[in-house]
């Protein structure tokens, strides 16, 4: 406890994103997550489910609720496992591909509590940019931007 800050000191959690298509879940990914968890210090793990991996377009998948099901009763035994339905199609859309930059995003936007604001600077300055690498600068660019201006207001 500082003057500054009175009441009890602030926690940062630390988590890590797992991906995947889990089709199915397995044992292998449980003791990856757990190992992760466990060398790192990790207060959860979150288990995104790829609803439609631009790496596996050709392989037939289970449909994505059914994956989503199947990784929920995996992560129910463990409270520092979590389903994550970050990359779930909107609903009556076809599922759209995710890359690991976008559900990086979303997880940063969440954490920071800025999601409008970013996507208000993302119209500004998206100038029809749509590989993987300028996508990625755009972000870093937005978020340091909000960044600035969320120091300056206080």
């Amino acid at each position: 406890m500082t003057a500054a800050f009175p009441g009890p000191p602030l926690r940062v959690l630390s988590l890590a994103i797992f991906g995947g298509t889990f089709d199915p879940v397995h044992r292998g990914h449980l003791t990856a997550a757990r190992a992760a968890r466990d060398l790192f210090h990790l207060d959860a793990v979150h288990f995104v489910v790829a609803a439609s991996p631009p790496h596996k377009r050709r392989s037939p998948l289970s449909p994505y609720p059914h994956r989503c099901a199947m990784v929920a009763l995996a992560c129910s035994d463990h409270a520092d496992f979590r389903p994550s339905l970050a990359e779930a199609p909107a609903e009556g859309a076809p599922p759209h591909a995710f890359y690991t930059i976008d559900t990086v995003r979303l997880a940063v936007l969440a954490a920071l509590n800025i999601a409008d604001e970013y996507h208000l600077l993302k119209r500004k300055q998206d100038s029809g940019a749509t590989d993987y690498q300028k996508r990625a600068h755009l972000l870093a660019d937005a978020l340091d931007e909000v960044l600035d201006e969320k120091r300056k207001a206080g």
